[in-house]
């Protein structure tokens, strides 16, 4: 028969008052961390945001949601009705595929009429995540790692 494999855990006393001590400090400096990390995102996405009037790039923000889980989570984005229709264009320049293919006229705000096809995309989310997703991770694993550190004897 064989021997009995035997693993010896030194300093899993340590180990275990570090992590009862992270698990009632890790929610709040979690959640500031994440918070911190979106905002990371969304100063990019004000950046890189068309200015006309100014008020999609006010109306990007960090909001705290529900996740799936129950857990929370953030939302970075425009709270502007309009901000998807920048990000990913209207009409036949739609790049999810659901613009309408068809020209289209409206009354614009002066009392003229316009004719139209769309806008073309002004993407400024998408490349706000792709530049700053590293930043935004490092910021969370920061505060994780000091979380830890910080929690040992």
């Amino acid at each position: 028969m064989a021997a009995p494999i035997v693993i010896e855990l030194l300093g899993h006393e340590q180990l275990q008052r570090i992590l009862q001590a992270v698990g009632q400090q890790a929610a709040p400096v979690i959640d500031a961390a994440t918070r911190s990390g979106g905002q990371i995102i969304a100063n990019e996405a004000k950046r890189l945001a068309p200015f006309r009037s100014g008020s999609l790039r006010r109306s990007i923000t960090v909001r705290k949601v529900p996740g799936a889980s129950g857990e929370p989570g953030y939302v970075v984005g425009p709270t502007e009705p309009y901000g998807l229709y920048v990000e990913y264009g209207t009409g036949i320049f739609n790049t999810q595929g659901g613009g309408r293919m068809t020209p289209w006229t409206y009354r614009a705000g002066d009392g003229s009429w316009v004719t139209t096809r769309g806008n073309r995309p002004q993407p400024y989310l998408r490349p706000a995540f792709s530049a700053k997703q590293a930043e935004a991770l490092q910021e969370i694993s920061d505060a994780v790692v000091a979380l830890v550190t910080g929690a040992a004897p």
